[in-house]
């Protein structure tokens, strides 16, 4: 496997591997993708979370991994596509947008944060050109400990073109999906655990591509995965993480 076209920026914090990424936070112990997530994860001893990125109908860069808001009975309420930020909040007061995130990252100057740019639709969508736009503004010493993913090739394509010193990774959820790898500018795979094998590794390893595997909880499955050599682990529970590191 050749190493994919026009990967540029790489991740700087690499030689700390393996290292270990609340999924939203820590879900199981406050709600996801909040504050109290976030920082619930980082005070167990993660070295950072993984975290998702909506746009609102005003152009607002919201941290939510559904593309709904939900009702009071959970179930699926509106798109947060058709609503405007004050809307949004005012249904859904706890939630973050890209300040908030930049804020947390800056009151913990140690954190590393993968950020999740969900699939847009319709393709002109912009949240992809609109979140390059945002991150120039952010501190070096910010920015430089974030990364971007996406399911989206399209997506990454856009950011590599417009923020060519954020590093890029590629989430996959089958192998018919990891075909796309020699053709995106990413410096990282982040596949589903149950892709991970050791030919898979040995390839990725060839091609120089850092790898992140989702969702792991499970403390058996952390650790084989370490075994095979992955970079990191994003998971729910920081103690499973945690343990299989130790």
């Amino acid at each position: 496997m050749e190493r994919p076209a026009g990967a540029a920026a790489p991740l700087p914090w690499r030689d700390r591997a393996p290292l270990l990424l609340g999924h939203r936070g820590a879900p199981r112990l406050a709600h996801e993708n909040t504050l109290a997530s976030f920082r619930a994860a980082l005070l167990a001893g993660l070295d950072g979370l993984e975290t998702d990125l909506q746009r609102t109908s005003d152009g607002a860069l919201v941290i939510s991994h559904d593309p709904y808001l939900h009702g009071d009975d959970g179930a699926p309420d509106a798109f947060i596509a058709k609503l405007a930020l004050a809307e949004v909040r005012r249904r859904e007061p706890a939630m973050l947008d890209l300040g908030d995130l930049r804020a947390f990252m800056e009151a913990f100057p140690a954190a590393l944060v993968n950020l999740e740019l969900k699939t847009a639709a319709p393709f002109d969508d912009p949240r992809a050109p609109e979140l390059a736009r945002e991150l120039g503004g952010w501190p070096e010493a910010v920015r430089r400990r974030l990364w971007l993913s996406s399911f989206d090739p399209l997506q990454l394509l856009t950011l590599a073109a417009t923020r060519p010193d954020v590093p890029l990774a590629f989430l996959a959820f089958d192998a018919t999906a990891l075909a796309l790898l020699p053709s995106l500018p990413v410096v990282a795979v982040h596949p589903h655990h149950s892709l991970v094998t050791a030919e898979r590794m040995s390839a990725w390893r060839a091609a120089g591509l850092a790898v992140f595997v989702w969702t792991v909880n499970d403390v058996e499955l952390a650790r084989r995965l370490l075994g095979l050599g992955v970079d990191g682990l994003i998971g729910d529970v920081p103690e499973a993480l945690l343990a299989a590191r130790r």
